[in-house]
């Protein structure tokens, strides 16, 4: 049995933390959220773990390069302080660079073979612990006593390594439940899962035959019945067309994919039902608005709404943006005094909350990741990972998600010369 991690390379602290930053990014218990709390008591641990890993291979903690966007940053959020008079400070961001070189030091290209790896893991759990659960429904009362949180509306149980989410007999889908998995909901276990697939293929060569973890990722992503995953999804299979000997079934793989996409119940019952949200939220949005502030509780617009507000957030401020409290932005201090809403998307959010220098950097590193992962891997596509990664910002904000800081960073802190070397020899 082939070991699943190179034990000359990396030890068991290596492989452990590793799996904890992806897991992390699951984002459904609170033990996921210490990763991305910086002030909280976990931060010093986690940060001496990263020391300790650097120390054991012999890097240093204090990198040129490094030091040099932390000060830059530094120094724009403290200008940007002054301006603005609200705190526009990067201290989160500084938190997961660092983590970032951390990982990219120890582990170099093989970060993005790992993560795969640990997400197919992850997925196989879910998998069979979902099908468990549609043939026995009984085992959800079981895993619902074992909980080891009460999300309310979101999951049914949940044990830490994946959650049960409720039954809905009213929805028009495949399976009675939707596969979560290690995230907090389905769209977001799916994104992570095309995130992988994308990666499996990369490093595979975009092959299929005998490649099993592409289709564990493939079925588990079947399971999550998500409208994001599965858009996402599609576009990674255009990729597989595009790089293998079928490309000139790329047009019309697509139209298929397209008419597919359509034609399956539950996505044009999503699809309705989000441009009905849109069309009635406007009529009572007011009320909702005295409620939720009432409350103190974050509204979450839809996507499209969302970007929109985002849009007037990054107008009204367009070179500090609202800093690092989203209750500074423009919407909740002008539009609806004392509103508490919350846009969930990355793509256009990026620019709204760090302003137009900090997130072109961000989109230029981006861009840089995808033309080094096309080059190292030797896969046709350049403009590939920015594509995706940027469809999934439409849904998720995924900029400070620990392990896609990671991927991010990845052309900064490695030599990209060293590393096809490596790739080459099949290191």
């Amino acid at each position: 049995m082939k070991a699943f991690y190179d034990k000359r390379k990396y030890d068991l602290l290596d492989i452990a933390f590793l799996i904890f930053v992806v897991w992390s990014a699951g984002g459904a218990t609170s033990y996921q959220g210490y990763l991305y709390s910086p002030n909280s008591i976990t931060t010093i641990p986690i940060v001496l773990v990263c020391m300790y890993m650097l120390h054991r291979k012999k890097c240093t903690y204090f990198n040129p390069l490094l030091l040099k966007i932390v000060f830059l940053l530094l120094v724009w959020g403290a200008v940007g302080t002054y301006c603005m008079g609200y705190n526009c400070h990067y201290f989160y961001l500084i938190y997961n660079i660092f983590l970032a070189y951390t990982l990219l030091k120890v582990f170099g290209v093989d970060v993005f073979r790992y993560y795969e790896k640990i997400v197919t893991g992850l997925s196989l759990i879910a998998l069979v612990a979902f099908f468990a659960v549609v043939a026995i429904p009984s085992l959800g009362g079981l895993l619902k006593a074992v909980s080891i949180e009460n999300s309310g509306s979101l999951w049914e149980s949940n044990v830490l390594l994946f959650g049960i989410q409720y039954i809905d007999p009213s929805a028009a889908v495949i399976f009675p439940r939707r596969n979560l998995g290690f995230a907090w909901e389905p769209g977001r276990f799916a994104v992570l899962i095309v995130m992988a697939m994308f990666i499996n293929l990369v490093t595979h060569g975009y092959k299929l035959k005998g490649n099993s973890n592409f289709w564990i990722l493939f079925v588990t992503l079947i399971t999550t019945q998500s409208t994001t995953g599965y858009a996402c999804g599609a576009f990674v299979f255009l990729l597989y067309f595009y790089n293998s000997k079928y490309k000139p079934l790329v047009i019309p793989a697509s139209v298929v994919v397209l008419l597919v996409f359509t034609s399956l119940s539950f996505m044009n019952e999503k699809i309705a039902e989000t441009w009905n949200w849109q069309e009635n939220q406007a009529a009572d949005f007011a009320s909702q608005m005295d409620y939720y502030s009432r409350e103190d509780i974050a509204f979450v617009p839809q996507r499209f709404e969302g970007m929109f507000y985002d849009i007037l957030n990054f107008i009204h401020s367009p070179l500090w943006g609202y800093g690092i409290d989203w209750r500074n932005s423009y919407v909740n201090t002008v539009m609806f005094p004392g509103g508490r809403i919350y846009a969930s998307d990355g793509a256009v959010q990026i620019f709204a909350s760090c302003g137009l220098l900090v997130a072109l950097g961000l989109y230029y590193l981006l861009y840089k990741t995808s033309v080094t992962v096309s080059s190292v891997f030797s896969s046709k596509g350049k403009w590939a990972y920015f594509i995706l990664f940027t469809l999934v910002n439409f849904s998720y904000n995924f900029w400070a998600i620990t392990i896609f800081t990671t991927f991010l960073f990845y052309p900064i802190f490695t030599n990209e010369k060293i590393q096809a070397k490596c790739h080459n020899r099949g290191l």
